[in-house]
């Protein structure tokens, strides 16, 4: 948050003035209901404890008709990026994080039809997804 303070002091004064910087859980957010009219999150909807509450909150804290932009990781076979690293250590006989392996993936919301019906039961209507090609 303080880095992003930083960056919004060297913006124009007009636009200080509309953005606020705050540091919360995106399944409780401290907002009161149609507070936005922008939900965005980037790489952050498959890492939070409980998706569905997340996707509730942003639903509860937009206004009607507005916008949310959310990615998360698609699937495995396109996201080179962070499957190439523990693919070759386990072809090495290596595990990258030994110990208790994680409760789910981080792909486990990489199903297109899914992520539309959980968008749909939070509250959204008017839903597009798509996956997003690697270039690498």
């Amino acid at each position: 948050v303080e880095r992003a303070k930083e960056k919004l002091a060297s913006l124009p004064l007009s636009l200080q003035s509309r953005i606020d910087c705050h540091v919360a859980k995106a399944e409780e957010l401290p907002f009161p209901d149609g507070h936005f009219d922008r939900y965005y999150a980037s790489w952050a909807l498959h890492l939070v404890s409980n998706p569905h509450n997340m996707m509730r909150e942003m639903s509860r804290v937009l206004r009607s008709g507005s916008m949310v932009a959310c990615s998360v990781w698609g699937r495995p076979e396109e996201s080179l990026w962070f499957t190439i690293a523990p693919s070759v250590l386990k072809e090495m006989g290596l595990e990258l994080s030994p110990g208790t392996p994680p409760s789910r993936s981080n792909f486990h919301l990489g199903d297109l039809a899914l992520l539309r019906k959980m968008f749909s039961e939070a509250g959204f209507d008017h839903i597009s997804t798509w996956y997003q090609p690697n270039p690498l």
